[in-house]
């Protein structure tokens, strides 16, 4: 779920709503779900590679502030093109990563071993492992990319 206010401002002589726009905007994003399985791999007793999977959710919550830019048309009395040209917007972020499962204390040095070489790009990250499964606590800076185009109604 996200919930996105936006203001707009249209510099040229058409004014408000056709032509160039520059509309500055802040969003409220929370997202939850079911994620791939995370997959790792461990020794067994016999020196054999094994992969096992571990069932993962998680959330994200965030808050972005940027800019877009586009362009709007009026296509007959009550139609708009509306042409959202590329918005960027950057803030802060966090959220929890859970996989539930019973892992033995070789498997969790296995699973420990292979998180700590995630990459969570500007993130920080605290994560745990222990014979309940891991949880990993996300947090950092979010950049957001928008583009598209609308077709609008006029009521």
């Amino acid at each position: 779920m996200a919930v996105t206010a936006e203001g707009r401002y249209y510099p040229g002589k058409l004014g408000a709503p056709r032509g160039f726009y520059l509309g500055p905007y802040i969003r409220f994003a929370h997202y939850q779900g079911n994620l791939p399985e995370y997959e790792y791999q461990l020794t067994g007793p016999e020196g054999e590679e094994v992969r096992k999977t571990i069932p993962v959710s998680g959330k994200l919550n965030k808050i972005t502030a940027g800019v877009l830019t586009g362009v709007q048309w009026k296509l007959g009395e009550k139609l708009y093109l509306d042409w959202w040209l590329v918005g960027i917007a950057a803030g802060p972020a966090g959220g929890k990563l859970r996989g539930k499962i019973s892992l033995s204390p070789e498997e969790q040095e296995a699973v420990r071993r292979e998180l700590e070489d995630l990459d969570f790009r500007r993130m920080k990250t605290d994560v745990e492992v222990d014979d309940n499964g891991t949880r990993a606590d996300i947090s950092g800076t979010f950049i957001d990319l928008r583009a598209g185009i609308c077709l609008g109604f006029r009521f």
